[in-house]
């Protein structure tokens, strides 16, 4: 199968093997702490990239025929940047996919200083309970 990475084509031969393993075939280094320590696929972030234009984790993706991964922009750098801070300073992060649904807020909403989420701690009634699990510091909780 071939898959797009950064406008490099790639041909891929095993399908089983995630965007992060792939990329080291090619010599890229996609940053995935969480993913290297045999920790839960996802929990930190780092890794970040975009999938035929939405934020995944590379880390928990596989490759499917025709994919456009992108990695190397500013944008996504700064995200990576800013997950791997938080990452290594013990704070939750969250793709903005996961944060996608809308949110009825109500009274007590308030934005998140220490992880810049802007969510109501789950009484909204969509179930959500902030990607910071409480442990940000704003004092909204």
């Amino acid at each position: 199968m071939k898959i797009i990475f950064d406008n490099m084509e790639w041909e891929v031969s095993d399908s089983s093997k995630n965007i992060v393993e792939l990329a080291k075939e090619h010599e890229i280094y996609i940053p995935a702490p969480c993913y290297y320590k045999k920790v839960e696929n996802g929990c930190c972030n780092c890794c970040l990239i975009l999938v035929d234009g939405k934020e995944a984790r590379a880390c928990s993706t596989l490759p499917v025929e025709g994919m456009n991964i992108t990695f190397n922009t500013t944008e996504l750098l700064s995200k990576r940047e800013r997950n791997l801070t938080s990452y290594a300073l013990g704070i939750p992060t969250q793709l903005e996919s996961d944060h996608e649904h809308d949110h009825h807020h109500h009274d007590h909403d308030h934005s998140h200083g220490g992880c810049g989420d802007d969510c109501s701690c789950g009484d909204d009634g969509c179930g959500d309970d902030c990607s910071c699990g409480g442990n940000c510091g704003c004092g909204g909780h």
